[in-house]
């Protein structure tokens, strides 16, 4: 459950990550708005999450940037259903004319460079200390990096940041 974990403890987890220097030194009401949460749901605090192990090409989906909402284009907009045709690996398939096997090399690039579990360009995810409640709206973001871990994976939680704080704390 979020925000139960503590600091130091190992928790699996998949879905939405960022690089960690996009977490660093804002306010939960600056995250919300980077990353594309409703400002409600980071009221309460959230956790900064590492990523312990790094991820194969199987393991994530491209996302684009914040400003995709679930990983689409204008997402925000759409139902859950009519989002896939807009979703970053789709549209690479069908605008860029992208194959399977150009996404699974373009993946095995990113990893080791954008996709690192070191040094302030390492995964982390930001968990809300208050839940997912269906319906919830993901506003765009402001467009930094992200990616989908499509499977569970092993995190450290890092810090927590309550209300009135920010994270300031190091990549290690």
């Amino acid at each position: 459950m979020p925000g139960t974990a503590m600091i130091g403890s190992t928790v699996f987890r998949k879905g939405f990550c960022t690089h960690a220097l996009h977490l660093r030194g804002k306010t939960l009401r600056e995250l919300a708005e980077l990353l594309g949460y409703e400002q409600s749901r980071l009221a309460a605090g959230a956790s900064v999450l590492f990523l312990q192990s790094v991820p194969g090409p199987h393991d994530f989906q491209l996302s684009g940037y914040t400003h995709f909402s679930d990983g689409a284009v204008q997402g925000h907009l759409l139902k859950p259903a009519e989002r896939a045709p807009f979703q970053m690996e789709a549209l690479l398939k069908t605008e860029q004319g992208w194959s399977d096997a150009d996404l699974l090399k373009h993946k095995q690039k990113m990893i080791g460079g954008k996709i690192t579990i070191s040094g302030p360009e390492r995964l982390a995810k930001l968990e809300p200390f208050t839940g997912y409640s269906p319906g919830e709206l993901f506003p765009p973001g402001k467009g930094v990096f992200q990616v989908r871990l499509i499977r569970e994976m092993r995190f450290i939680v890092k810090a927590q940041i309550l209300p009135g704080q920010k994270w300031e704390g190091d990549y290690k």
